[in-house]
């Protein structure tokens, strides 16, 4: 968990989602189905992609946004010729943070101070996952 701003906290859960996490989406009506657990479980399955769940918590512990994100590892690079796929593995290359129609916010007030607690939260990710590029839509 990590405090890069004092109103609010981010927490991040790797490969397994928290119990509420669909729960907390059902309460935005911005929320859409890229952004639940069984969006990024069928890319875990299919893809061997790796789930990120990123939540924000204000001082009361209230989730006030969330983004569902996968590192893609193996996606983009299935089926390419035989150097692509010796370099990727020497070099470790290839890593990718994406994600489809987030962050949920759900403080439209703080809605800026959120993104950017989600924003460093990712920039946090990042190194220790070897992302060579960050790609998502809202």
């Amino acid at each position: 968990m990590k405090n890069h701003n004092l109103e609010f906290k981010s927490e991040i859960f790797y490969n397994e989602s928290p119990i509420d996490w669909n729960e907390n989406l059902l309460k935005s009506s911005n929320s859409t189905i890229f952004q639940t657990s069984n969006w990024a479980d069928i890319y875990k399955n299919t893809f061997n992609s790796k789930p990120i769940f990123i939540i924000i918590k204000n001082k009361k512990n209230e989730v006030v946004g969330q983004l569902a994100c996968l590192i893609h590892n193996d996606y983009y690079w299935n089926k390419k010729n035989l150097l692509f796929s010796v370099l990727k593995t020497k070099f470790g290359l290839g890593s990718i943070l994406k994600w489809k129609y987030g962050p949920i916010i759900h403080d439209k007030k703080n809605s800026d101070k959120i993104t950017n607690e989600i924003l460093n939260a990712i920039d946090d990710i990042c190194p220790k996952e070897k992302i060579i590029l960050i790609t998502g839509s809202s």
